[in-house]
């Protein structure tokens, strides 16, 4: 089944979710969503699978951010970085992901695969 598609409204609603499920750890989601609407403003779009759709044999990148928030805090990060470590991984062990996932819930990795997919 194709993927169902993602608005941008869906990821700003996302965004807030993540952010209340993680609890106050985790950081915010605030930059991953700015990231986000400049990939959306760029043309790229991401688009919702379910776990159902995939086989057993189906490979899934589990992506996140590891350490202190307060760093990404500093600067807005290349929206891109964590698709490039995605391609990366895929190079080196010849894989190929059919889906992207985050590792938890929380405000900082809530985005993160999204911005992996765009």
């Amino acid at each position: 089944m194709a993927p169902t598609p993602i608005t941008l409204d869906d990821i700003e609603s996302l965004a807030i979710g993540s952010w209340i499920l993680g609890t106050g750890g985790g950081g915010s989601p605030y930059l991953g969503l700015l990231n986000m609407r400049r990939l959306y403003a760029e043309g790229h779009r991401v688009g919702l699978l379910s776990p159902f759709d995939l086989d057993d044999d189906d490979l899934v990148a589990v992506v996140s951010n590891m350490g202190a928030p307060l760093v990404g805090q500093e600067r807005l990060t290349d929206s891109r970085s964590i698709a490039r470590a995605v391609q990366m991984q895929q190079e080196y062990s010849g894989a190929d992901f059919r889906a992207v996932m985050s590792l938890e819930i929380g405000g900082g990795n809530g985005i993160q695969p999204l911005m992996a997919a765009a």
